[in-house]
């Protein structure tokens, strides 16, 4: 199933890490609108994917 999500919001500041730490840069950053907790807004790619379900896997063991 070919995903069409364009961009992945990262409101985790620890995922945040592992993401650079696996060199995926975000585009921009910000604060949301009513919580004005940050965000980082990262490009949807297959890499990015896999680096997430990684980052999962791992809390869950």
């Amino acid at each position: 199933m070919e995903n069409t999500q364009r961009y992945f919001y990262c409101y985790d500041k620890r995922l945040r890490n592992q993401l650079m730490k696996n060199k995926q840069s975000y585009i921009c950053s910000g604060l949301h609108q009513q919580t004005l907790n940050p965000f980082w807004q990262f490009p949807f790619t297959e890499e990015l994917e896999r680096v997430i379900t990684e980052y999962n896997d791992k809390k869950k063991s």
